[in-house]
C-alpha cells in the first residue's frame, strides 16, 4: 500500500513536471513585432512634392505594459535614388564591425536588428499604393535616418505636381 502512494505521487509530480516543460506560454518578449507607420506628403509653392516616411518600433513603458512612440530626429546617413534604391558607397554601419576589431556581439545583434528593419521598411515602401500614386515617376531620397527601432526618410518626386495632385493630395483651407 505504502509503495502504491509513492508510486502514485511520483507519477502526478511526473506529469506536472512534463506537462510544464512541454507547454508553449506566450511570453511578452517572443511577439510579433508591430510597428508604426508615417507618411506625410506636402506639395510646395514650386511644384515640386516631398514626402517623409517613417516606420518605428514602439518601445514598451516601464512597466512592460503598452507602447509609447520612440522619438529620433533625421540624419543624413546613406543617401537612396530613382526607386528608393541605395546610392554611394557603403560606408561604415553602426552595427558591422570596423577593421582590426573583434566581433562584439551587441554590435552584431545591432546590425542584424537594423538589416531586418531595413528590409521590412523597404517591403512597406515598396507597397505604399499612395506612393506609387503621389511619385509616379519614382523619386530621390534627401535624407534618411537609421536606428534599431526607427527608419526616417525625406524624398522628393522625380515628376511636378498636376492640377490632379493638388487636388487629391493638399488640404482644403
Amino acid at each position: 500500500m505504502r509503495l502504491s502512494k509513492l508510486t502514485s505521487v511520483a507519477v502526478i509530480t511526473m506529469v506536472f513536471v512534463l506537462s510544464s516543460c512541454s507547454s508553449s506560454v506566450d511570453r511578452p518578449d517572443k511577439k510579433s513585432i508591430v510597428y508604426q507607420e508615417f507618411l506625410e506628403t506636402k506639395i510646395l509653392p514650386d511644384g515640386s512634392k516631398i514626402f517623409n516616411f517613417s516606420l518605428v518600433m514602439p518601445k514598451r513603458n516601464k512597466t512592460g505594459e503598452g507602447y509609447q512612440e520612440n522619438e529620433a530626429s533625421i540624419s543624413d546617413t546613406q543617401k537612396r535614388d530613382g526607386d528608393g534604391q541605395r546610392k554611394g558607397g557603403k560606408g561604415n554601419k553602426q552595427g558591422q564591425k570596423k577593421s582590426g576589431e573583434g566581433p562584439r556581439s551587441s554590435e552584431s545583434k545591432r546590425g542584424l536588428k537594423i538589416d531586418a528593419l531595413q528590409t521590412h521598411f523597404q517591403e512597406r515602401l515598396d507597397k505604399l499604393k499612395i506612393l506609387k500614386m503621389f511619385c509616379r515617376e519614382g523619386y530621390f531620397i534627401l535624407d534618411e535616418f537609421v536606428d534599431v527601432k526607427q527608419i526616417s526618410i525625406k524624398a522628393e518626386c522625380k515628376d511636378g505636381a498636376s492640377s490632379d495632385d493638388y487636388t487629391k493630395f493638399t488640404k482644403a483651407s
